[in-house]
């Protein structure tokens, strides 16, 4: 009798066990390392609620392995990146932004996938995808600089055109503008001339008149007296 009751015991154990392996194998399924869902999807599994020792040990083996699976697959992927010096694409700034953002993305993974070990291994782990991201992102920088110092430059140089522009459009008004107002002077001054030489020959024969006069009186008187005579 006592030996029946242990031998249920042990089958419904071994029932419990079946039944939160595959409680935990139909959770992890359908898990997907290219998903665009990995992180939540991965979130999801790590929340699994085994009972049994069976269970636990499915669902901690799967996700050391997979762990594993996932940081090396998306190593590979960031690598898979890198863009040569020499490249044409290391001179588009567009480019590295898009491959900066992309890297960051696969960062993000691996850390939230790993978020269980040792943060000096993790950081080991990245470490060749961050250098990655600090070359491009210096490239970035400076490929900036270079598009700001040659907008400043091309702004100078519409700037010094504007200013020849505008000297040499007032330095051709400035002569024509002369030239008018000389023209004017010139044919004004002829008008003023002749009114103070009518002036000047109106007042002199006036004067000459008036002299002219009394000599005349004299000569008559003269004249007189000597009819007189």
């Amino acid at each position: 009798m006592f030996k029946q009751r242990e031998g249920n015991v042990a089958l419904i154990k071994q029932q419990k066990n079946q039944q939160d392996v595959e409680y935990v194998k139909k959770a992890i399924k359908d898990f997907n390392i290219d998903s665009e869902s990995i992180i939540d999807d991965w979130k999801k599994i790590q929340e699994l609620k085994p009972t049994t020792d069976a269970g636990k040990k499915t669902l901690t083996d799967f996700l050391t392995s997979t762990a594993d699976k996932v940081t090396k697959h998306y190593t590979e992927k960031a690598l898979k990146l890198y863009i040569k010096d020499s490249d044409s694409q290391f001179q588009d700034k567009q480019t590295l932004e898009t491959t900066i953002t992309s890297l960051q993305k696969i960062i993000d993974i691996i850390k939230n996938i790993n978020s269980a070990i040792d943060q000096a291994v993790l950081e080991e782990k990245i470490k060749p995808i961050q250098e990655l991201i600090s070359k491009f992102q210096k490239q970035v920088e400076f490929l900036t600089k270079k598009e700001e110092q040659k907008s400043n430059q091309t702004e100078t140089t519409s700037s010094v055109q504007r200013t020849e522009v505008y000297y040499s459009d007032d330095s051709s008004y400035t002569p024509t503008y002369t030239e008018s107002y000389g023209s004017i002077n010139n044919s004004q001054a002829p008008a003023a001339e002749q009114y103070s030489s009518d002036s000047a020959g109106s007042e002199g024969n006036h004067s000459v008149d008036t002299q002219g006069q009394p000599s005349n009186s004299s000569g008559s008187q003269a004249e007189s007296n000597n009819h007189s005579d």
